[in-house]
């Protein structure tokens, strides 16, 4: 066979042993026409020889057709070549092997050619060859002729390249594609290798370059039936190891990029390829050799794609639920099984990989795990180690981490088995003899792999559980009972089963450490002289020092395995017999391998810090001996910061014995502070300290005499020790600088002792007794400069560090360690209390010396240390400048705040504000008093107890003093602790901090001109922190008390500003109601004002006083209104100060706006004649007029104005002249929302003013049209004008002028369809307004052509989508044939939710009423609906929109359709419910309309689509029912002729729904039994759902369901499983949501339900979620009124109710409505029911704290048991019982009320029913009656009843 693609033709290869016929060239297509009607086969071939080789080589130029052509002519003339195909047709009849073979190559030549034209879009010659000879090239592919197969493969290949595969899907649906053909094809193989194999390809190359080009041609049907084609896939892959690796590398390629990372080929069908012998192959491949000269390698191009194809398969297990990637883990698990992990690195890579991604693979893994092979040195066993030890190594799993609140469901929150947690761990194939044996294994190899294998495991371990129990504490669980608690002490438990036993660590390691080296000791003789002899000794010095190191090596290891032994199973550990404070010394000594002895030494102290046993029971030799030299010796070894702080814990243990200390243990820490820390490398004179040190230590405890028994001493007897020896051994030093470092620990030890002791009396001891005893004059002299140093603060004159004394340590007294050139490394190596000795106030000053010091601190943890001395130098000095005492105070408080933990913080707070620190300066009669509070108040909260308590001494010091002066008119009798002491007053209590006020008041009492500054700061102060709790009787007795000085400090400025407050609150709490215009800064508590008459006396005088003054602060007009409110001498008063100050022409009304409110409202309540003076209208109307937009007048002046018009037909007609006369000299632009509510106020008084809301409306809208056709943005005043509008609207039918709402709602929707503002006006004026067709539909075009339209259907412009519709709707509603016009459906479908919302419900109104107006049919315009989702679908299909639905808020759905009342779900989840009344037609056209293929099948059965429509078989309305039968026949047919895993499953459910049905009139089957199929057909798509086995096993058991039964109750509800919760939550949730109406409790009290539940309840304390299952039930049953009786007559529910106890709100809130539902049900005759339910109540309200919405239910309750009672109008039976449990149950939830209007409106009305339910019954007013009608009287009030309030301040006058 010839080379093909070199210029020699097919045609003549063919015929290459046959001589054919030599023709001329061809110069026309005539000629080529006559000669292809030839039927001389030589002469045909010649012939199409002849024109393959012109048009290969036509199509070889740059420029096939720039030239002409006779080829191109003949395809020009003839595109069929009818000749061309009846040369085939003689082929076949003569059987013409060559013929064929010459035909197929001049085809595909030609059809190369036609290519080359790029307006050729669907040429002829390919149309006929695959319409008419689909047959021929099928028969051209069969084996046997290999010329013919071979021409037709390359013809294939060309078509299906043709016009980027336009033709590939035509050309493979034409064709057999037999799997016998196909696989001889896949064997045929030319047995040339060294052939470029592209250039000249084999039948298999061709016939895999086919496929390729299929799977490359862009069409997923193709893809999808190339796929599903028997044979062809197998074929590809099968023997792809013997194929060339280009062709290898191409096959991957493709595979990956254009099937796996196709998202238009469907996911089961990608999934479909990977089968095991598919994996089988593509493993293979990585055995194939490689030669060194490829550019292919086969090797790494298998292991990419196999890495890429994980890493997809990772993506959709990590994305998808469980149940959707089991696909995912069956293909990674065929992988992870055909890899040879332990034989090859790159697969060993992959493997490590695929484990990783989904970790529930391990247990397959370790199934494999040689478990049978003895632990030996093998290769086979360390390379399966060395890959167990990576395995486990992995991160931990995602599944571990939960992202859940507590409120989640609990399968979302469900913790993974205990079996998928230890396969990530260990192996779970070994047992503990198989780790036991391996460990004391004789090779240490083995031993050593076995040991790093363990270590890498309880690494794991350690890591799992601490994101086990950090899940847990996410989840507030009970470390009890939790399910991840559990889980986490079941795998401490199984692994405390499997490890090993500890004490072989413990046996490794003391043979790692007795090992020693064994090589080095059979060293030769040092007298040998032989040069082997040499050789020798160096071969073993060498191994002596490998040896050495593998010791430190298994010891760190076997240290790391106990310390990891403690943290995952350290019950292992507790109950060994081991001293763990003998392993830091055997690890002290230097080594070669210095940084695995650092680590290891580092893991002996953590065990010996956590297991120490602090010399507890020994006697003190045997501490000494055993315990203390070890570690003094190890102490002298040089260690990290970390080690060392691990040690001195350690020492610091073992030396708090009473023999060393007595009564003083914490002296430990400073003898410790004070001890050197060895330096390496350096001449170090710390080992002669150290040896002094551990010799006092060793005289004490052997001395018993040291401990005085029952004699407390302030030095203990180390101390004593060391005063009785250190001049001995300082003078038995003969080196100097031995005896200077003595000196310097004796220096560090005293100045420990001025840092942690209260009192210097114990460092002046130290130092006279070391005068007394020695004589030495350098420590004495340097020990004395200490302690002078802290009386004398000022700064030494000059010096600098080198004057530094001979010790080291610069004396306070000579050197100033903070001079410029002083670097912060030095003073971190001086002792912390030195470094603060040296401090001046003016250091502390300054900023960057500042942040040196608190560095300082913080390395060094002394910040109690350091405030011990700042108090021993600057607070028992008195001789600091006040500015250098703020300095301190301010570092002090910066001190405190820098501390890290909470602790130390504590503690330092303690220290400085205790009887030691502060509390002893504020004592003093001279005292800093002002920078002590300014310290308190910097570092104490008022939040904290403790800081409480710290304070508590300064407030009590403060009263004393406060109390024990006498009283002056002059602010010098106030003390400066007094006047220091206001901002203390947070901290006191209520009554303190009264008195304390009242006291300064008393004192200051008089003329306020004489008080200083100093007291009005401290009076603002007290009057501020007063005026936060007014509720007091103290408070109440100051106000009244000190009135009239409250007067004059308000009148003094901003300098006393609470002053006014208090004045005010006291006032307002004279009213049981707000001031008008004033918001009440009280809550409805009662006040003991109501009842008092002690102010009333005082009226007539406090309102001269306030009246008095030149001007009427805020405050004080408020107070007036109060008194004009309640007393009528102050109304006398006020209405004689009014004339007055008109008659004298001053403008009257500056501050009193709210009292003449008061004055009118009054005179108006008691009917009589308003006297008030003639100007005060006219006034009224300037304030409103003059008033700027940005500062509006208060609503006192409005409400009295109003007021005042409606008591006079005359001042009404004033009020509408004076207004009509302002509002022409307004602007258009300049209305104010004020003027807008003055002139709707006045509107109704007569038909003047009503004529001036108009006109004022008019020119308010002429303004804003010219503003809204503007783009800039509206400011506030513009935006406040509008909702005055808005309300206008809609409390008033205002007669609007066309021309201006026109292009009102034009400039807002075209220019403000963004503000919500503009948007309701429009909106609600649109209501208001009968439009044109014409304008409706400018309008409607005008809104769907704004751009921010299409912006309002993400779920972020909720708000802005509502107002729209609104919009829309009223439009719509003006003109429906113009909606229809402006194809309204279609435009606002974007908006449309499709829930049971109200804008939802509205539009889909509108919809209807349009298709009815237009008669055109809507449903076309529904195919494009989207949820408004964060998550919007890619595609936009029907299906792809229900699918995008979140299946909890869709299940939803199927309990609405089910219910048959309206109202399922709350008005707070209505957005979130989808409107089964759209869901279901809509899911019914998807089933008819759409073709739907099997993975579109699966995607509705996951969404809870196809469950509605079983869901909907139990609703009451029959044309639902009927929708769902339709929907359910067309699903049945359709899913036969489908093909998906589930298909058998989904059938059998849908034949049990379909035997449900008994006729096609029948009543809805069972709710319970539509919910359980609907379940059961969702459940199908989770097969790893533990109720899948149950449910489908039930289902298969039974020919039909019993409908008067229970489904699975008993097999659920006594559940056998290992996690019987999830069947319990599912069966409870089942039996709730099923629970809707009278047919469904029959069937449920068939089986005794509610018993078992109840009994459930009460034993299930601890599954929360499953008793708030249970009340759910119960609140569901409450609901159906013949089972809410035979519940109350059968069993008692009422007592069980009452005896209930809820442990949490969601239990209260469902316990509470639930009885809600039996009082609507309990007839009013049966009056011990109603009591129990009030117990019930009762038992529930009045110890618990309820928040708004249980009080409202309360009060509902109570409400309308009242309201039934009163409508019956039985006055026979006697109420008594219950009311007077009614009343109790209110007067326990009046204090708990809040602002929240709905509740006090239900609190409100109960009270008022109630009440006068007792009085018409007879029953006498008791005092908790007078309380609660007082509390109710205010919340009515709060409430804005006019009624009420005009009633009140009738009564109150």
């Amino acid at each position: 066979m010839s080379q093909h693609g070199n210029g020699i033709s097919t045609a003549t290869a063919a015929v290459q042993q046959t001589k054919l016929p030599q023709l001329e060239q061809f110069n026309s297509t005539d000629q080529f026409v006559t000669a292809l009607e030839s039927r001389d086969t030589q002469t045909l071939i010649a012939v199409l020889s002849q024109l393959e080789k012109r048009a290969l080589a036509l199509v070889a130029k740059p420029a096939p057709r720039a030239n002409k052509d006779v080829v191109l002519d003949l395809l020009d003339k003839h595109p069929t070549l009818d000749g061309l195909f009846t040369a085939w047709d003689l082929a076949h009849k003569t059987n013409s092997s060559p013929l064929s073979a010459a035909v197929l190559s001049t085809l595909s030549a030609l059809i190369r050619l036609i290519s080359t034209d790029p307006f050729a879009s669907e040429p002829e010659l390919i149309r006929r060859l695959l319409s008419q000879y689909g047959t021929h090239l099928d028969r051209a592919l069969n084996p046997g002729r290999n010329d013919v197969t071979t021409a037709a493969l390359k013809l294939c290949n060309v078509v299906v390249g043709f016009g980027s595969g336009r033709f590939a899907r035509r050309l493979f649906g034409s064709m057999q594609w037999s799997p016998k053909i196909t696989a001889r094809l896949f064997n045929t193989r030319l047995k040339d290798t060294s052939r470029d194999p592209l250039v000249r390809p084999d039948i298999r190359t061709l016939l895999v370059m086919l496929i390729l080009a299929f799977l490359s041609s862009g069409d997923p049907r193709v893809k999808e039936d190339v796929i599903k084609a028997k044979g062809l896939f197998v074929g590809l892959l099968r023997g792809l190891a013997d194929d060339p690796p280009v062709v290898v590398c191409h096959v991957l390629v493709t595979l990956y990029s254009d099937v796996v990372a196709d998202r238009s080929v469907s996911l089961d069908t990608r999934r479909s390829i990977f089968d095991d012998h598919c994996i089988a192959d593509l493993v293979k491949l990585y055995e194939t050799d490689v030669p060194e000269d490829s550019k292919y390698d086969v090797r790494s191009s298998v292991h990419r794609f196999l890495y890429a194809l994980s890493g997809w398969l990772a993506q959709q297990i990590s994305e998808s639920s469980s149940f959707r990637s089991t696909g995912s883990h069956k293909i990674l698990g065929s992988i992870l099984k055909a890899l040879k992990v332990t034989q090859d690195a790159q697969q060993r890579e992959l493997g490590l990989y695929i484990v990783q991604s989904a970790p529930s693979l391990a247990g397959m893994l370790w199934s494999n795990f040689p478990s049978s092979l003895d632990p030996r040195l093998s290769s086979p066993w360390v390379s399966a180690i060395t890959f167990a030890t990576q395995i486990v190594a992995l991160p931990v799993s995602p599944q571990l981490t939960v992202k859940a609140t507590p409120g989640s469901s609990a399968s979302q929150n469900a913790p993974p088995s205990l079996a998928s947690v230890l396969d990530t761990i260990l192996p779970s194939t070994l047992q503990k003899s198989w780790y036991s044996k391996a460990f004391i294994n004789e090779n240490q190899l083995v031993s050593f792999l076995f040991s790093i294998f363990l270590l890498a495991g309880l690494q794991k371990a350690s890591k799992v559980l601490e994101a086990i129990v950090e899940s847990s504490k996410r989840l507030e669980e009970t470390p009890s009972t939790g399910r991840w608690a559990i889980l986490a002490q079941r795998v401490r438990e199984h692994l405390a089963s499997v490890l090993p036993d500890p004490q072989l660590i413990t046996t490794m390691m003391h043979k790692a450490s007795a090992t020693t080296t064994s090589s080095a000791t059979g060293t030769p003789d040092s007298k040998s002289k032989s040069k082997s002899k040499s050789k020798k000794q160096e071969v073993a010095s060498a191994t002596s020092s490998d040896a050495s190191a593998g010791r430190h090596l298994r010891t760190n290891v076997a240290l790391r395995l106990l310390w990891l032994y403690h943290r995952v199973v350290p019950s292992t550990i507790e109950v060994m017999r081991y001293d763990f404070g003998k392993l830091p010394q055997a690890h002290a000594a230097p080594c070669d391998a210095e940084g695995v002895r650092a680590i290891s030494s580092a893991y002996a102290l953590r065990l010996a810090a956590v297991h120490s046993t602090g010399g507890t029971g020994a006697s003190a030799n045997e501490l000494y001996k055993n315990s203390l030299v070890p570690l003094f010796q190890l102490y002298r070894t040089p260690a990290t910061a970390s080690n060392r702080r691990l040690l001195l814990g350690i020492l610091g243990d073992l030396l708090r014995h009473p023999f060393l200390f007595g009564t003083r243990p914490s002296e430990v820490e400073i003898w410790l502070q004070a001890l050197p820390i060895p330096q390496e490398g350096t001449d170090d004179k710390a080992p002669i300290v150290l040896d002094y040190f551990e010799r006092s230590v060793e005289k004490t405890l052997t001395t018993r005499s040291n401990l005085d028994q029952g004699e407390e001493t302030t030095e203990s007897p180390l101390l004593k020790t060391f005063l009785s020896t250190f001049h001995a051994t300082l003078s038995a030093e003969a080196d100097e600088s031995a005896q200077r470092a003595l000196r310097a620990f004796a220096q560090r030890l005293v100045l420990g002792f001025i840092g942690g002791s209260t009192s210097l009396d114990l460092p002046k001891g130290i130092l006279e007794t070391l005068k007394k005893e020695g004589k030495d004059k350098k420590l004495v002299k340097a020990l004395s400069g200490f302690l002078l140093a802290i009386d004398n603060v000022e700064e030494p004159e000059g010096a600098s560090l080198s004057t530094l004394d001979e010790d080291g340590l610069p004396s306070p007294l000579k050197t100033n360690v903070f001079v410029a050139s002083v670097e912060s490394g030095y003073l971190a190596s001086m002792p912390i209390e030195l470094v603060f000795l040296h401090v001046r106030p003016v250091d502390l000053a300054n900023e960057s010396t500042q942040a040196t010091l608190l560095s300082l601190v913080s390395e060094s943890g002394g910040w109690s240390r350091v405030a011990q001395v700042l108090l021993h130098r600057f607070f028992g000095s008195s001789s600091l400048k006040k500015e250098e005492m703020t300095a301190v105070v301010q570092f002090l408080t910066l001190l405190v705040q820098s501390c890290g933990a909470d602790a130390a913080k504590s503690d330092v707070k303690g220290l400085l504000a205790g009887e030691h620190g502060f509390l002893r300066e504020f004592k003093e009669k001279k005292g800093r008093f002002q920078q002590v509070v300014t310290f308190l108040v910097g570092v104490l909260s008022t939040e904290l107890d403790d800081d409480r308590a710290l304070a508590a001494p300064y407030c009590v010091l403060a009263l004393e003093d406060l109390s024990a002066q006498t009283p002056k008119r002059s602010s010098k009798s106030l003390s400066a602790r007094t006047l220091a002491a206001a901002p203390l007053l947070n901290f006191m209590d209520v009554p303190s901090s009264v008195s304390f006020t009242s006291a300064m008041l008393q004192h200051a009492s008089g003329s306020s001109a004489s008080l200083g500054s100093e007291i009005l700061g401290a009076l603002q102060l007290a009057l501020d922190r007063i005026s936060r709790d007014p509720h007091s009787p103290e408070f109440q007795t100051l106000w009244s008390t000190h009135f009239v000085l409250l007067n004059q400090l308000a009148s003094t400025g901003e300098s006393c500003d609470s002053a006014g407050a208090v004045l005010s609150l006291g006032a307002q709490l004279l009213l049981p109601f707000s001031l008008p215009g004033v918001t009440r800064p009280v809550s409805i508590a009662q006040t003991g004002f109501l009842g008092s008459d002690e102010w009333k006396s005082n009226a007539k005088e406090w309102t001269k006083a306030l009246l008095s003054g030149s001007s009427l602060t805020s405050h004080k007009g408020q107070a007036l209104a109060a008194l004009v409110y309640r007393s009528s001498a102050a109304r006398h008063q006020f209405s004689k100060w009014l004339k007055k100050q008109s008659e004298s022409g001053v403008d009257a009304l500056v501050g009193v706006e709210v009292a003449l409110c008061a004055l009118v409202e009054v005179q108006a309540a008691a009917g009589e004649s308003i006297e008030v003076p003639a100007q005060i209208p006219g006034r009224l109307v300037d304030i409103v007029f003059d008033a700027p937009a940005t500062l509006p007048p208060s609503d006192a002046v409005i409400r009295a104005a109003r007021l005042l018009a409606t008591s006079s037909s005359d001042i009404a007609t004033a009020f509408a002249v004076l207004v009509g006369h302002r509002i022409p000299l307004v602007d258009r632009d300049s209305f104010t929302p004020s003027m807008l509510r003055l002139a709707s106020d006045l509107s109704s008084t007569c038909v003047e003013s009503s004529e001036n809301l108009s006109t004022i409306v008019n020119n308010a809208f002429a303004g804003l049209v010219r503003r809204f056709a503007e783009d800039e943005e509206d400011e506030e005043p513009v935006l406040a004008l509008v909702r005055e509008l808005h309300l206008t609207a809609k409390s008033h039918r205002v007669l609007l002028k066309p021309h201006l709402l026109d292009p009102l709602v034009t400039a807002a929707v075209t220019r403000r369809l963004d503000k919500a503002e503009p948007i309701a006006l429009s909106a609600a004026l649109c209501l208001q307004c009968q439009w044109k067709p014409n304008e409706v539909t400018r309008h409607l075009n005008n809104v769907f052509a704004s751009s921010h339209f299409k912006s309002l259907a993400t779920p972020e412009n909720q708000r802005q989508r509502d107002f729209v519709i609104d919009l829309v709707v009223a439009l719509g509603s003006s003109s429906l044939e113009a909606a229809a016009a402006s194809r309204l459906v279609e435009k606002m479908m974007p908006l449309y939710g499709g829930s049971v919302a109200a804008k939802d419900v509205a539009l889909v109104a509108l919809f209807q009423q349009v298709e009815l107006a237009s008669g055109a049919p809507v449903g076309s315009a529904f195919r494009g609906w989207k949820p408004a989702l964060d998550d919007v679908p890619l595609e936009s299909t029907r299906l792809a929109s229900v699918t995008a639905l979140p299946a909890s808020t869709l299940r939803r759905s199927w309990i609405q359709v089910m219910e048959s009342r309206s109202g399922a779900w709350p008005v707070d989840q209505s957005s979130s419910t989808y409107d089964p009344n759209f869901l279901l037609p809509f899911i019914l056209r998807i089933i008819i309309e759409d073709e739907l293929k099997g993975q579109d099948w699966v995607a509705l059965l996951e969404s809870g689509g196809l469950s509605l429509l079983v869901a909907a078989l139990a609703s009451s309305s029959r044309g639902t029912r009927l929708t769902a039968r339709a929907g359910l026949a067309q699903a049945c047919k359709k899913i036969e002729a489908s093909a998906f895993k589930e298909k058998d499953e989904v059938l059998l459910v849908l034949n049990h729904c379909r035997k449900c049905i008994y006729n096609q009139e029948g009543e809805p089957i069972p709710s319970l039994i539509a919910l359980f199929l609907a379940n059961c057909l969702h459940c199908i798509t989770t097969p790893d759902s533990p109720l899948y086995p149950e449910l489908s096993r039930f289902l298969l058991q039974r020919p039909t369901l019993d409908q008067r039964d229970v489904p699975m109750f008993y097999l659920l509800f006594y559940s056998a499983s290992d996690e019987p919760r999830i069947d319990h939550h599912w069966l409870i949730q089942f039996l709730s949501e099923g629970l809707v109406r009278n047919q469904d409790w029959r069937i449920l009290r068939r089986r005794q339900t509610f018993e078992l539940l109840a009994s459930f309840f009460q034993a299930g304390q601890n599954d929360t979620h499953a008793r708030k299952l249970v009340l759910q039930f119960i609140l569901r049953a409450s609901a159906i009124p013949q089972a809410t009786r035979e519940l109350l007559t059968r069993n008692r529910l009422l007592s069980w109710v009452a005896s209930q106890d809820p442990t949490d709100t969601i239990e209260r809130k469902l316990l509470l409505a639930a009885i809600t539902n039996i009082l609507a049900t309990v007839a009013l005759d049966k009056a011990g029911h109603i009591a129990d339910v009030l117990d019930a109540v009762s038992s529930m309200t009045v110890s618990a704290e309820l928040d708004q919405k249980e009080i409202k239910a309360v009060c509902d309750s109570i409400s309308s048991l009242a309201s039934n009672f009163i409508l019956t109008g039985d006055q026979e039976r006697s109420p008594r019982l219950w009311l007077e449990r009614a009343r109790d149950i209110l007067a326990s939830v009046a204090s708990k009320i809040s602002d929240d209007l709905t509740a006090r409106e239900s609190f409100h009305r109960a009270v008022a029913l109630i009440l006068f339910l007792r009085h018409d019954n007879g029953t006498g007013e008791s005092e908790l009656d007078k309380r609660l009608f007082s509390t109710g009287l205010r919340v009515g009030l709060s409430l804005d009843d006019e009624r009420l309030r005009r009633q009140t301040v009738l009564a109150l006058r």
